[in-house]
């Protein structure tokens, strides 16, 4: 019996785990496919306030995006960096020059402990050399002000799920749950099965969390419909999430051709075509353009860039970089993931990014909470709500769910252990002088005969771990060799990858624990030496190694679709 179940390992769920572990709760996480493989993967990869929820009055949730982007950038900084954006403001943009200075100067002022440097205009001489080829037609004002991108999103989910299972959380990842389980009218777990072995079980728990994102609902649909006596009950839990699709395009850069004549800087911008905003960002030695706002139903197929999508993003970019001249054929691939929003009616951009955790005690299933919404930046934030919410929800009891209620001393619960002691333990790759460990790194690995990309890739991958990946690549000089030459990546951090973070799958190396597949060649020239070195080590036969290509190999026709339009 394990105080707390959660369901799902994106970003959320495993910072419910950290959180709820660090504070002396047993722990299940049970995720259906790999941890961050959903939602968390197909981000705009940006740790961000979030400026644009100023226009519609979310103040404190751009105070609290800010706060919790401070702490990211000082407590992983080999995963989450600065950086510099640019804003243009054009005569047909839907919000002019001072409107933009004095919501950029309230951004600055609710980031009153920012490490980062604050907005600024920028005079109109100095916008050939900040921008060149930016299109100047129109253009009446360009500001710069300062966020942070994550690069790889998936890394810091699993930091998280790394961080949970070192305070004593019992991991699981292609683990689908089957059914909800009750013990009379209360929700007391799940029956789940392993997507791989086929193994099934059941997972006891006092307090069920569903941080399923944007499959919240579909989650909640498998609660049994049997109450006390065995006796059928209808299920009233309403409907919680909204979907909407986010679709991302992502251009291999080159010093020369067409990407020369593109932007220099991150830009944050106006869609001509309907006003919404959209970001061009340099990212992973890429281009990477997005997003769109689609509404979309949650299906069981992943989420799609569709052709008008496609063009929407290429018409926009062109239009701000006249000279970039991009073509669909040009795309390295596309990825599309859904936000799961909070269900409302109204245009998209409108609904609130806040996040809510619904305790389903109102609705006749006591113990289980559902969470809606989060992003990247939040995670933190939104596990320590969800934990200050177990209190009500071990009682079956019905409240707000806000942690102040608990404060207050509403609740006198038999998890009072959990209201004030926040977790002990950091980030497994925190590191206190970031700058000084990649030092480090170059110089032993440059002892070691590691290239100097691959020890400095180490370092920005792994932080104060990269060492023991180090020592694997030491220890066996043919885990030092780079496995594709389009990336840094070693055979050594396969295996650690396997051995150390619950791999299981080649999907799993070559997207979540290392950017073999966003290599230029996509990883094709990788997955057969992935394949090989994982195999070993999870007693893999020829029959099952050849299965785990064909299944990579499915992954990457989705991302390349559309090159069959």
């Amino acid at each position: 019996m394990f105080d707390l179940l959660i369901i799902g390992g994106g970003i959320n769920g495993a910072a419910v785990a950290r959180e709820a572990a660090g504070r002396g709760l047993s722990v299940c996480l049970l995720e259906r496919d790999d941890f961050g493989g959903g939602t968390t993967a197909a981000s705009t990869r940006l740790i961000h306030g979030g400026l644009r929820y100023l226009q519609y009055g979310e103040f404190g949730l751009v105070r609290e995006s800010l706060r919790e982007r401070e702490r990211l950038l000082a407590s992983v900084p080999h995963l989450v960096r600065p950086l510099t954006f640019l804003l243009p403001v054009y005569a047909d943009s839907p919000y002019g020059p001072a409107r933009l200075r004095l919501g950029l100067g309230l951004y600055d002022l609710l980031a009153y402990d920012r490490s980062l440097p604050g907005s600024r205009p920028i005079p109109p001489r100095e916008w050939p050399e900040w921008e060149p080829h930016l299109r100047r037609d129109g253009l009446r004002a360009l500001f710069a002000y300062s966020d942070a991108q994550v690069e790889y999103p998936e890394r810091l989910c699993l930091e998280y799920v790394l961080a949970a299972r070192q305070q004593g959380a019992e991991i699981a990842n292609h683990t689908e749950v089957t059914a909800l389980l009750r013990d009379g009218e209360r929700v007391a777990g799940a029956t789940a099965r392993d997507r791989i072995t086929g193994a099934e079980r059941e997972v006891r728990a006092r307090v069920v969390v569903n941080a399923a994102g944007p499959w919240v609902d579909r989650v909640n649909e498998l609660l049994d419909a049997r109450g006390a006596q065995d006796k059928p009950r209808k299920p009233t839990l309403p409907r919680l999430i909204g979907a909407v699709k986010g679709s991302h395009l992502v251009f291999p850069w080159r010093e020369s051709g067409p990407l020369s004549a593109g932007p220099r800087h991150a830009l944050y911008s106006a869609a001509r075509r309907d006003g919404r905003p959209f970001f061009i960002l340099p990212w992973a030695g890429a281009l990477l353009i997005g997003t769109t706002e689609v509404v979309e139903d949650v299906g069981p197929e992943p989420a799609r860039c569709t052709p008008l999508e496609i063009e929407y993003l290429l018409a926009e970019t062109n239009d701000l970089f006249p000279g970039i001249d991009l073509r669909p054929e040009e795309i390295a691939y596309t990825y599309a993931g859904l936000r799961p929003l909070p269900r409302a009616s109204g245009p998209t951009a409108a609904v609130t990014r806040r996040h809510f955790v619904v305790d389903h005690a109102r609705h006749g299933a006591p113990g289980l909470l559902s969470i809606v919404g989060g992003k990247l930046t939040t995670a933190r934030s939104l596990a320590i709500s969800v934990v200050a919410a177990l209190s009500c929800a071990v009682r079956g009891a019905v409240c707000a769910v806000r942690p102040a209620a608990h404060t207050r001393g509403d609740c006198r619960p038999p998890f009072r252990r959990t209201a004030h002691r926040a977790p002990r333990t950091a980030f497994p790759g925190s590191v206190s002088d970031f700058a000084a460990l990649r030092e480090e790194e170059l110089r032993a690995g440059r002892a070691a005969g590691l290239p100097e990309i691959t020890a400095g890739h180490l370092a920005d991958l792994y932080g104060a771990r990269a060492p023991r990946v180090r020592a694997l690549a030491a220890a066996e000089p043919e885990l030092a060799r780079p496995l594709c030459a389009h990336s840094p990546v070693i055979g050594a951090q396969v295996r650690f990858a396997v051995l150390e973070e619950m791999a299981r799958t080649v999907a799993d190396v070559m997207l979540r624990r290392t950017p073999l597949g966003l290599a230029p060649c996509l990883g094709h020239d990788a997955a057969p030496a992935v394949a090989r070195l994982m195999a070993p080590l999870l007693g893999w036969d020829d029959t099952r190694v050849a299965a785990e290509l064909a299944a990579y190999e499915a992954i990457v026709r989705e991302r390349t679709a559309h090159r069959l339009l």
